[in-house]
């Protein structure tokens, strides 16, 4: 499933960094992103819903040492209902 358009425009991977930055700081959450995205062979300009939600999953295991599972969980629902509103 693409990304929706608004999203497309924003930069999907920003969704990602600007949910996580006030709990990691945002050259941490920016650099973790961009090292999944490079693990994972994928590109903001390419990105699907589904692609797009698997660096979201891998930063989560991060996370949790940050803020818990909880707001963990919370932080990933929140990331992954904006990548599928149209």
């Amino acid at each position: 499933m693409p990304l929706n358009d608004s999203l497309r425009t924003e930069g999907a991977l920003n969704v990602i960094e600007d949910a996580v930055s006030p709990y990691i700081g945002r050259s941490i959450a920016k650099t973790s992103i961009k090292m999944h995205c490079e693990t994972l062979g994928m590109t903001a300009e390419t990105a699907t819903t589904d692609q797009v939600e698997a660096p979201v999953d891998l930063l989560a295991k991060a996370m949790v040492l940050f803020v818990g599972d909880r707001k963990t969980e919370e932080l990933a629902a929140q990331i992954k209902a904006k990548f599928r509103r149209g």
